[in-house]
């Protein structure tokens, strides 16, 4: 009796298995039809996409393949190995095998062409930078060629000439203003060598 009921047990847990296995294969499947359209081959980005989304739930069809491998190891432990052979057709097993191949061919195939779709969209990003860069130099060449701005480059000139001239003449307050520390270094030492030579503003 309690052979009988643990023969049981062990076949519907079998079944069970074959079942959840069955499920994550058709799910995945279905997971994967939705992933391909709408096809849009000739675009680099979806191939990108698609090919890193098809490796990211790769995993979920490996584990079914495998609860039904073991479903069927527990139904051969289960009847000793006294089962009938079946039609490879009619065999799950079969089918399962047929699987197993397209997807590993399927993953092999996507190896070479996900390498070289990364290193295209690479170059391309870097080309891209480039030109951005070029474009961003350019601009910054012209401004800095500008008329308006060679004028406001005077005018900062005249201002900190002023500036520096007014904190001359005012010893006491050039003083504190160097004790400050606040200022930065090279205007610091430029201040100071003014004080016992005023022209060197001019070259600073």
């Amino acid at each position: 009796m309690k052979a009988t009921t643990s023969r049981q047990f062990s076949s519907t847990a079998a079944q069970l298995t074959k079942l959840i296995g069955g499920i994550l294969i058709l799910s995945s499947l279905v997971d994967y039809l939705t992933l391909l359209f709408p096809l849009n081959l000739m675009d680099r980005a979806w191939q990108l996409s698609t090919a890193t989304q098809l490796v990211d739930r790769g995993i979920v069809p490996m584990v079914g393949i495998a609860l039904v491998i073991v479903g069927f190891w527990m139904d051969t432990v289960v009847s000793g190995g006294s089962q009938k052979p079946t039609k490879p057709l009619t065999d799950l097993r079969f089918w399962i095998a047929i699987l197993s191949t397209i997807l590993g061919l399927l993953y092999l195939l996507l190896f070479p062409l996900h390498l070289n779709n990364t290193r295209l969209a690479r170059a391309e990003a870097l080309s891209q930078i480039s030109q951005q860069a070029n474009q961003a130099e350019t601009q910054l060449d012209t401004r800095l060629g500008s008329d308006q701005f060679q004028q406001q480059v005077t005018e900062r000139k005249t201002q900190l000439r002023n500036q520096f001239s007014q904190l001359l003449q005012n010893e006491q307050q050039l003083n504190q203003l160097i004790e400050s520390g606040n200022l930065p270094q090279p205007v610091q030492d430029a201040l100071e060598e003014a004080k016992t030579n005023p022209a060197s503003l001019d070259s600073f």
